[in-house]
C-alpha cells in the first residue's frame, strides 16, 4: 500500500509541475509591465525595499517577493513583481489539480477542474498584478491537502504528520491574511466531526495550537525591516505598540478595507450578496453555475462530510463575508477593492465545478452500464475529456478581459501627478491608487523625487510623522508635530502648510481642508494652494492651468478599445474628473472658449460624467446657446433627478434665455426640493 502511495506522490508532484508550468506560460504573456492600481503599488514597493507594506504587513509575502524579483533577470521592476503573482497563481492551479486527483482519482476531471479556476477571469487577472491574496491561496491549498490527507483519504501520505502540517500551513495563511479566518467554521466542523477535541487528546491539542501559532514567525522580519527605516515602513513596527497596530490592522479594521465602509443597513448588505451572485454568474458563466449546483447536490448525496466542509468554506468566504464587510458597490474603485476578496471563494466554487463534472460522469457511466455498451473504458475516457472544452472556452473568452501586457495607464497616472508639481514642491496625496502609483514612480523611476510627498491620511499617526521628519529635513515642521499618539488635523496639516507656504509651492490631489485664508486652484493633475491675498490674476491663472495640462502624458488611446477592469476604469474616471476640474478653473477665470475643449475631453473619456455635462451646459449658457444648454441640463436630471444643480441650471436658462419666469420658478423650486432631499437621505440610500 505504501508503495502505491509514494507512486501517487511522485507522479502527482510531476503533474503539479507540468500543469503549473503550462499555465505559467499562458499567464506570462498577459503580465502587466507597469504598476496597476489599488494596493498593488504598495506591494511592489515592499518587494523593492524589502520593507513593511500596509497592515497587517504581509512579511512572508514581502520576503518571498523580494527574493523572487531579484531572481528574475528581465523587465522593469513592476513587471518582475507582477510576474511573482503569475508564479503563485500557476502553482496554485497545479496544487488544486493534485488535490482534486487525490479526492476522486480521475486525472482528466482533475485537470479540467483546476483549469476552470485558472481561466476564470478574476483568478486569471490576479495572475498578472502584484497583490497579497495569491500567496494566501497557496498556503490554504497546502493546508487543505494535508487536512483531507489526514481525515478523508485512506492512503495517507504522512498519516499523523498530515494533521500537524495542515494546522501549520493554516496558521501561516491566517497570519498572512486575516480573511483566512473565514474558513475556521469549516475547519472546526472537520475537527469536531472527527473528534479531535477530546479531553484525552489535550497534549495533541496543545501541540496543534503551538503549530498554528508558528504562523506568526514570519512577523519577526517586520522588526528587521522596520529597523532599516525604509520609505515603506507602515506603523513603524520597531516597538511593540507599532507592531500591535500593524498586525491587528488598527488603521483599517479586521475584514474591512476601511472602518468608514462598515455600518450599512440590512437591505444595503443584501445588495452586496446579490452583487456576489451576479459576479459569480458573470465569471463562471451559466454552464459553470449549473456545474456548481450539480456539484453541491452530488456531494450532498455521495460525500456528506465533504459537502458540509466545502459548503461552509464557500458560504463564509463569499456571501457572508461581503454582507459583513459591506463594501458599497457604488464606484469602480469600491468594486475593485471588494472583488479581490472573492479569490478564496472562487477556489471552492471551482471545487464544486469539479464535483459537478463528476456527478454528470457518474450519471452517464451508470447509463452506459444499463445499456450494456461495449468498450466502456474508451467511452469513459472520451466522455471525461469532453469536460476540457469548458476551461478551453473560458480561456478563449476571458483572455481579452485579463490581458495586461499593454497596460500603461497606472504608471502614466503616477508620472502625471509628479510632473504637475514644480520641483521642489510639497505634494499631498490621498487614496490608494493615487498614492501607491505615485510612490512607485517617485521611488523607482525617480521622477520629481526632490519634492516631498505626504500621505494626508497617515499624518494622524505618530510613526508616520517621525518618518516624514527623518526623510524630509528640508521641510519645517510645527513644534508639536511629534506629539505622542494621534494628533488633530488642524495641528498637523494646517500648521504644516502655514510654516512652509513661503518656502515651497504646495500641491494636493484632492482639495483637502485648509485655513480660511487659503484657496486651492486646479492646475493640471493637481490642485495648487494659494493665499487669498497672493492669488494670480485671471489671465495668469488660465496660463498656468493650460501649461500644466500640456504636461500630461495621458492620451485617450491608452484606455480606448480595451476591456477595462475596475481599477483601470477608476483611473479613467480620475482623468475625466481632472479634465472637468481644469475646465471649471478655466471657466471661472474667464477662459470660456478653452473650457469647452476640456469639458469635451472629459466626456470623451467618460460620456456619463454628469459633472462635465453640467460644466458644458454652463458654457453654452454663457454663450447664450440656450437650446444646447437646456438639453444638457435635461439630460442630467433625466439620468439623476437628485442633481439639484442641474435643476437650478434649468431655472437659469428659462430665466435668462427664454424669459419664462413661471417655468424658471418651477425649476428653482425643484432644485431646492432635490437639495433638501439629498441632505436628508440616509447614507445607505446614497
Amino acid at each position: 500500500m505504501r508503495k502505491s502511495v509514494y507512486s501517487v506522490e511522485k507522479y502527482g508532484l510531476f503533474a503539479i509541475v507540468l500543469i503549473s508550468f503550462i499555465v505559467f506560460i499562458l499567464y506570462f504573456r498577459g503580465v502587466a509591465s507597469d504598476v496597476y492600481g489599488g494596493d498593488s503599488g504598495d506591494i511592489i514597493l515592499s518587494y523593492f525595499f524589502a520593507g513593511v507594506p500596509h497592515p497587517p504587513g504581509y512579511p512572508l509575502n514581502t520576503l518571498l517577493g523580494a527574493i523572487l524579483t531579484r531572481l528574475i533577470p528581465i523587465g522593469p521592476f513592476a513587471f518582475k513583481a507582477n510576474l511573482v503573482s503569475a508564479v503563485y497563481m500557476a502553482f496554485g492551479v497545479g496544487l488544486l489539480g493534485f488535490f482534486l486527483f487525490r479526492l476522486l482519482k480521475n486525472f482528466i476531471l482533475s485537470v479540467a477542474g483546476s483549469l476552470v479556476l485558472a481561466f476564470v477571469p478574476l483568478y486569471w487577472f490576479y495572475a498578472h498584478v502584484a497583490e497579497v491574496f495569491q500567496l494566501m491561496i497557496i498556503l490554504l491549498l497546502i493546508s487543505l491537502f494535508f487536512l483531507f490527507d489526514y481525515f478523508w483519504i485512506s492512503t495517507s501520505f504522512y498519516r499523523k504528520k498530515s494533521l500537524y502540517l495542515c494546522v501549520f500551513f493554516f496558521g501561516l495563511a491566517v497570519f498572512h491574511h486575516h480573511t483566512s479566518l473565514l474558513l475556521v467554521p469549516a475547519y472546526l466542523y472537520a475537527f469536531i466531526r472527527l473528534k479531535i477535541f477530546r479531553l484525552e487528546k489535550l497534549k495533541n491539542l496543545l501541540k496543534l495550537f503551538g503549530l498554528f501559532l508558528l504562523g506568526i514567525v514570519p512577523y519577526l522580519y517586520v522588526f528587521i525591516a522596520a529597523s532599516r527605516k525604509t520609505p515603506i515602513n507602515w506603523d513603524d513596527p520597531s516597538n511593540f505598540s507599532g507592531f500591535w497596530q500593524l498586525i491587528t490592522r488598527a488603521d483599517y479594521g479586521v475584514f474591512t478595507a476601511s472602518s468608514d465602509l462598515v455600518g450599512f443597513s440590512a437591505p444595503a448588505r443584501l445588495v452586496q450578496v446579490l452583487w456576489y451572485f451576479k459576479v459569480v454568474l458573470f465569471d463562471f458563466t451559466v454552464f459553470g453555475v449549473i456545474l456548481i449546483m450539480l456539484g453541491i447536490f452530488w456531494l450532498f448525496l455521495k460525500k456528506r462530510e465533504w459537502f458540509w466542509f466545502f459548503l461552509l468554506s464557500a458560504f463564509f468566504s463569499g456571501p457572508f463575508f461581503l454582507a459583513y464587510a459591506s463594501f458599497p458597490p457604488l464606484t469602480s474603485l469600491l468594486l475593485g477593492i471588494s472583488e479581490r476578496f472573492l479569490l478564496i471563494n472562487y477556489l471552492f466554487l471551482a471545487i464544486f465545478v469539479f464535483f459537478g463534472m463528476a456527478g454528470i460522469r457518474d450519471f452517464i457511466f451508470n447509463l452506459m452500464k444499463k445499456l450494456h455498451l461495449g468498450n466502456i473504458s474508451f467511452l469513459k475516457l472520451l466522455f471525461s475529456s469532453v469536460f476540457l472544452i469548458f476551461p478551453f472556452f473560458l480561456f478563449i473568452t476571458n483572455w481579452p478581459k485579463t490581458d495586461l501586457s499593454d497596460y500603461k495607464v497606472g504608471g502614466i497616472l503616477g508620472k502625471d501627478i509628479l510632473t504637475a508639481a514644480d520641483p521642489p514642491g510639497i505634494i499631498f496625496l490621498q487614496g490608494d491608487t493615487i498614492t501607491f502609483n505615485t510612490q512607485y514612480v517617485y521611488y523607482i523611476d525617480g521622477i520629481n523625487n526632490k519634492s516631498p510627498i505626504i500621505l494626508t491620511g497617515r499624518l494622524k499617526h505618530e510613526s508616520y510623522r517621525k518618518q516624514l521628519e527623518r526623510f524630509y529635513s528640508e521641510i519645517f515642521f510645527p513644534e508639536n508635530f511629534l506629539t505622542k499618539g494621534r494628533t488633530e488635523y488642524v495641528d498637523t496639516v494646517f500648521k504644516l502648510i502655514d510654516i512652509n507656504y513661503d518656502r515651497f509651492p504646495i500641491y494636493s490631489y484632492s482639495a483637502i481642508s485648509v485655513p480660511a485664508d487659503y484657496v486651492w486652484i486646479q492646475q493640471g493633475m493637481l490642485k495648487r494652494l494659494y493665499r487669498r491675498d497672493d492669488l494670480p490674476g485671471d489671465s495668469e491663472t488660465s496660463r498656468r492651468v493650460l501649461q500644466s495640462l500640456d504636461k500630461l502624458n495621458f492620451r485617450l488611446d491608452v484606455v480606448k478599445n480595451r476591456y477595462l477592469n475596475f481599477f483601470e476604469d477608476d483611473i479613467k474616471a480620475t482623468y475625466s474628473g481632472v479634465f472637468a476640474d481644469n475646465a471649471f478653473a478655466l471657466l471661472k477665470h474667464g477662459n470660456v472658449d478653452k473650457s469647452k475643449e476640456y469639458f469635451e475631453n472629459s466626456l470623451e473619456i467618460l460620456p456619463e460624467n454628469r459633472v462635465s455635462m453640467f460644466g458644458l451646459a454652463i458654457y453654452y449658457l454663457e454663450k447664450k446657446d440656450c437650446e444646447k444648454s437646456r438639453d444638457l441640463f435635461l439630460a442630467i436630471v433625466k439620468a439623476d433627478e437628485s442633481y439639484w444643480q442641474a435643476w437650478e441650471g434649468l431655472g437659469q436658462v428659462y430665466s435668462v434665455c427664454f424669459d419664462d419666469s413661471d417655468k424658471a420658478k418651477e425649476y428653482f423650486e425643484r432644485s431646492q426640493m432635490s437639495r433638501k432631499k439629498g441632505i436628508d437621505k440616509p447614507v445607505e440610500e446614497l
